[in-house]
């Protein structure tokens, strides 16, 4: 199996080079060659963000390209019902970002079977040789890991607020975990899970600061996560006195990193997961090999960086 990973600096290239490229237009649109494109929400920057990609390569490569997804994260069977719809409708590709790892697999494979290419993104499926354009989460959760270790100068206790055991995301918080324990100075002293819902993470971070009263930072997985431990250590004002890593950078997010809440986070490059996505799934249906893997990269933000200028374009991709 080949693994591909695209450096930050190739991708803010390519980046620039498939925005261009949609501009031009240099496809021809045929309507009767359709890519579906399943994200994970419809209530997201970053999910705006992998559409816009994913249109743009759609409008380079003559395709008919259509974003769809369930209105929460957590909604497992009404993802299941969108690719089941995509198979129906004959289109020639799908690509999705599987809200968990085994139970859309059924629905996948019977696609394939019907003719369907299929494409994941973001997050991976157990499906052996199912290609995955995205983040190496576990390689995420490592570096995720490994920075935070760095800022710990205090007590060194760490919480998680993480999703569920069931979530694709799973391998973060394992790749974190594994990052910190060769440190024996470190300590999580929990981790919670709230299944992607941003009140429960509020409360979650809350009740993680009235137990533990020393605790010197708390991480999340995900935006949700990472957003619900801002806003409420904000409410409380303990910015600055509870450190926070976390991942993505919506423009709530930047402002947190300025104000000193956030700390650092994981930059993704949604906008390159559906440029690729819908190039490649475009090759699988014309027969073309492709890769089992392309690592689209990720990048550590903190206010040392976030003014960048690689940083900036990983930011706004679509221009502020």
């Amino acid at each position: 199996m080949k693994r591909f990973k695209i450096p930050l600096k190739f991708a803010s290239c390519m980046l620039a080079v498939s925005m261009m490229a949609s501009l031009s237009a240099c496809g021809e649109k045929d309507d009767s060659k359709q890519i579906r494109i399943i994200g994970k929400t419809q209530k997201s920057v970053y999910w705006e963000v992998v559409k816009a990609g994913a249109l743009s390569a759609g409008e380079e490569l003559g395709y008919n390209v259509e974003y769809v997804a369930p209105e929460d994260e957590s909604d497992i069977d009404g993802q299941i019902s969108l690719i089941n719809k995509a198979a129906e409708d004959k289109v020639d590709g799908i690509v999705i970002a599987p809200i968990n790892a085994d139970d859309m697999n059924n629905a996948m494979q019977n696609a394939q079977e019907s003719g369907v290419a299929v494409i994941t993104i973001d997050s991976k499926s157990s499906l052996d040789d199912m290609v995955y354009i995205g983040t190496d989460n576990y390689a995420a959760g490592k570096i995720e890991g490994t920075k935070a270790s760095e800022m710990l100068t205090k007590s060194k206790k760490v919480a998680i607020i993480a999703l569920n055991e069931e979530s694709t995301l799973a391998v973060r918080w394992h790749g974190f975990e594994d990052a910190v324990a060769s440190d024996s100075s470190i300590e999580i002293v929990e981790k919670t899970y709230c299944n992607s819902d941003k009140e429960t993470a509020k409360q979650q971070t809350a009740e993680l600061i009235e137990k533990y009263p020393d605790l010197e930072m708390i991480c999340g997985v995900n935006q949700t996560t990472t957003l619900a431990i801002c806003e409420t250590i904000e409410e409380k004002g303990l910015g600055g006195k509870i450190k926070v890593a976390g991942y993505d950078a919506s423009d709530v997010e930047v402002e947190y990193i300025n104000n000193g809440i956030l700390t650092g986070t994981i930059i993704q490059n949604p906008y390159n997961m559906g440029y690729l996505g819908v190039k490649n799934a475009a090759d699988m249906a014309d027969g073309e090999s492709i890769s089992n893997i392309i690592d689209t990269g990720t990048t550590f933000v903190t206010a040392d960086n976030i003014n960048d200028d690689a940083v900036q374009l990983l930011i706004y991709p679509l221009g502020k």
